[in-house]
Formats: structure tokens, C-alpha cells, sequence
């Protein structure tokens, strides 16, 4: 803006009568009207500034638990598909799904009429080699063929043969015609030594073939007993000893064709009286989180039911996409109100303290990541610093410096400051 300079006399003295007046309403002092040196400054000390209006609430000692906080899915303790180890057609099945299931309790049957003349037809073969060697049963340990009839008949040809060669041994001195005696019935012995020899090489055998058949018997008696699709035992020197299955998925017919290979999955049985329950948590609770920690589980099926659980297993891998790790505990469900797949909602508890400082959540002041709050202290309030921990319904765990007895500000934080003045008025009802 320009002003002119040559403005008359009086309209300047106006213009600064207009100027004094506006320092004058806006609190300014005319250079002249500076204090004296070493005088002090008009008093703006905090105690100027009226108090303010708060309420408060104590500092309450109570028993907490620290907990993580965590939700993941059921799983049965053990799944297990079953599918037939021979071909064939289904004749019967037993259970339907959500029967319970003992192990050993045959769940299936195939068609037997193939598997039965398979059996018969390597009995009549091990009937067969028994019969040539001349006996009707094979000893379990180790068996001596000299007692066969075709070695024990060799042995006393070999017998017969050794004392006719002693006999013209005896007189071929001096007698030609002996002589030719004597080298008759040293053929003769040779012979019948290569017939023993010969005769225990082939009763060998025949023993060989005997165990192989005995072999190709109990491998059709298996495949007749493996008609039957059976459940599996469970480890009886683990919690799961005297458990039972339930039938999740049946997923064959009767009349259907099952086959071995490729396999054809005819029942799905999951453990249901234990659970484990998986859940992933966070990357920073590693290290607070242990093996047989106690974990409570609730489900949106019974909101007012807590499941104790243990914890088992931690992974030792981190996701490095969800910078999380998997925990699995075990769940007690012997009367099967949970569910496997379902979704859960657990509380890792990792800690306990009889006595933690707690205060409501109103009297905490958050400000630039900072956590604080103003503690009365006589007519003023002191600033505190403050870790926040476990929360509850309507209280929060702190630590700090704050006492037992001491009474947090839980209204009117905004116009607070380290040591302001504040009058305490009752809370509305």
C-alpha cells in the first residue's frame, strides 16, 4: 500500500490518535510506558489460571491374568481316510455317518466268493508238496530231511551198498573172479552215495516248495480277511487309549466296485473326544509363549462356556507373510459339545499377578504413541506416565508410578497440565 508523504499536518496527528487508541484496546503499551529496569513483568504464573472441573476414580488393586488373545480352527485329533487293500464289490456297510466307531469294529465287507477259492486253491497246493515228500505236516523249526522216507530209503541202499564192497574187499586177495566182485560193488557204493546226495538236494527242494506254498496260503488268507475294512487301533500309551471315532464321511454303496490301486477312499473317521485347537499370534508374543501354558476356548455356540485347554505344540517357523506362528493346544471334549472345523476364539494365559494397579479407561490420556494420566495430588494434579497391560471390561492395567490409594482425573484431561489446579465435582449419577 502506498501512503503519501505529503499528508497535512492534521490529518497525521489524527492518524496517530487512531493508531495509540488501537494499541490501547488491543493491550500494548507505549514505548514510554516500559517498567524501570529490574522490574518485573505483569504475573502470568499458572496459579493465575482458574482450576478446573474434574472428576476422579481410584487406583484399584486387583487380581489379573495376562493373556494373548488369539482365534483359529478345531481340528479333530486324528482324521483318518480308510480305503480297501483288495478290489471288489461292497456287500455291507455298518456305520452311517455321526455313529460312533471302537477300533477293531469292521465298518465294511467286500465280496468274499474270489478271495475264499484263492484260499482253498493254495491249500490244496501245500496239501500237494506235503504229499510228495511223504508227510502231512511240515515242523515250524528247522527240519532235517534225513527223516524223509525218499532220503531214509536212499541212506540204506547206501548201507546195503557200503557192506557188500566190505565183503569183496575182504576176498579179492589172490582171486581174479573176486576181484571183479570187488570193483562191481565199489561202483555200486559210489552210486549210492551220488543217490543219498542226490535224494537230500530233492527233499530240500520239495521242503522249499512246501514253505513257498505255505507262503502263497497266507498271503490269500490275508487278502480274505482284508475284504473287511476295519478301524484302526489308536496308541495305547498316548491320551488317546480307550478313545473312539466318529464317522464323518461315508463314501462308498453297496454294489459299488472299490479298488486298491488307484485307492478308493470309503470312510473318513476323525477322534472327536479330543481336539486340537490351531491359532496362529503374533511374531512379538514369542517370547512369553510356552509349552503347557492354559488356554481358555469359546465358541459362538455357547457364549457363556469357557474349554480348558493345554498348550502343546509352537511352531518353530514364523510366516514371514503375516510375520504370525501357529500354536496348538490340546481341548477335552468327552462330551463332544465342540466341533471339529469350527472356529474358536482362545486366551493364551501367560501370566498372573494378585495385586496390579488398574484404573478406568477414561483416566488414560493418549497422545503422540505417549500414554498418560493426571493424578490428584492436594489441589493440583501431576502428570504420569503410564504402560498399559491387561484390559477388562471396565478397567485397564497400568504400571507406573502411581499409588495403591492414589486418584486418577477422569474428566476434563483437556485442559489439564502438570500441575494444574483442579476441583474435584461429584460424577452425574
Amino acid at each position: 500500500m502506498m501512503i503519501a508523504t505529503d499528508m497535512s499536518p492534521s490529518w497525521a496527528r489524527n492518524l496517530a490518535g487512531v493508531i495509540l487508541a488501537c494499541c490501547l484496546a488491543l493491550g500494548c503499551q507505549p514505548a514510554t510506558d516500559k517498567p524501570p529496569d529490574g522490574a518485573a513483568l505483569p504475573s502470568t504464573a499458572d496459579d493465575d489460571r482458574p482450576p478446573v472441573y474434574v472428576t476422579t476414580a481410584p487406583v484399584t488393586e486387583r487380581a489379573v491374568r495376562r493373556e494373548i488373545a488369539a482365534v483359529g480352527t478345531l481340528h479333530g485329533y486324528e482324521r483318518v481316510t480308510l480305503a480297501p487293500k483288495v478290489e471288489g464289490r461292497v456287500a455291507a456297510w455298518n456305520f452311517e455317518v455321526g455313529d460312533r466307531v471302537k477300533p477293531g469294529e469292521v465298518l465294511l465287507q467286500i465280496e468274499t466268493a474270489d478271495f475264499e477259492l484263492a484260499v482253498a486253491e493254495a491249500q490244496r497246493a501245500v496239501e500237494q508238496e506235503l504229499a510228495r515228500l511223504g508227510i502231512e505236516e511240515l515242523p515250524e523249526s528247522s527240519f532235517d530231511v534225513d527223516v524223509l522216507p525218499g532220503v531214509s530209503r536212499a541212506q540204506l541202499l547206501l548201507e546195503n551198498s557200503r557192506k557188500r564192497f566190505d565183503r569183496q574187499r575182504a576176498l579179492v586177495e589172490g582171486r581174479a573172479a573176486a576181484r571183479e566182485m570187488y570193483e562191481l560193488s565199489e561202483t555200486e557204493l559210489r552210486v549210492s552215495e551220488a543217490a543219498l546226495k542226490q535224494s537230500r538236494m530233492d527233499a530240500r527242494w520239495s521242503v522249499a516248495a512246501v514253505r513257498h506254498r505255505q507262503a502263497m496260503l497266507a498271503v490269500a488268507q490275508l487278502r480274505l480277511a482284508e475284504c473287511q475294512v476295519i478301524a484302526p487301533p489308536l496308541v495305547p500309551a498316548s491320551e488317546l487309549a480307550g478313545r473312539d471315532y466318529v464317522v464323518s464321511k461315508r463314501l462308498t454303496a453297496v454294489g459299488e466296485i472299490v479298488r486298491a490301486v488307484p485307492a478308493t477312499p470309503v470312510y473318513e473317521l476323525v477322534v472327536d473326544s479330543l481336539l486340537k485347537l490351531r491359532a496362529m499370534v503374533p511374531e512379538r508374543t514369542i517370547g512369553v509363549v510356552r509349552e503347557q501354558q492354559p488356554v481358555e476356548v469359546r465358541v459362538d455356540a455357547y457364549p457363556d462356556q469357557v474349554f480348558q485347554a493345554t498348550l502343546r505344540r509352537i511352531n518353530p517357523t514364523i510366516d514371514p507373510r503375516s510375520r504370525t506362528f501357529e500354536i496348538e493346544a490340546v481341548v477335552p471334549n468327552d462330551d463332544h459339545l465342540l466341533r471339529p472345523g469350527g472356529f474358536a476364539k482362545a486366551e493364551i494365559v501367560i501370566d498372573a499377578a494378585d495385586a496390579a494397579l488398574t484404573i478406568p479407561p477414561a483416566a488414560v490420556v493418549a497422545l503422540a504413541g505417549v500414554n498418560k494420566v493426571f493424578v490428584l495430588d492436594g489441589a493440583k494434579v501431576r502428570e504420569v506416565r503410564v504402560e498399559l497391560a491387561t484390559r477388562g471390561q471396565d478397567w485397564i492395567e497400568v504400571r507406573g508410578d502411581l499409588a495403591a490409594d492414589a486418584q486418577v482425573v477422569t474428566s476434563g484431561q483437556s485442559l489439564l497440565f502438570d500441575g494444574a489446579r483442579a476441583i474435584v465435582r461429584e460424577a452425574a449419577p
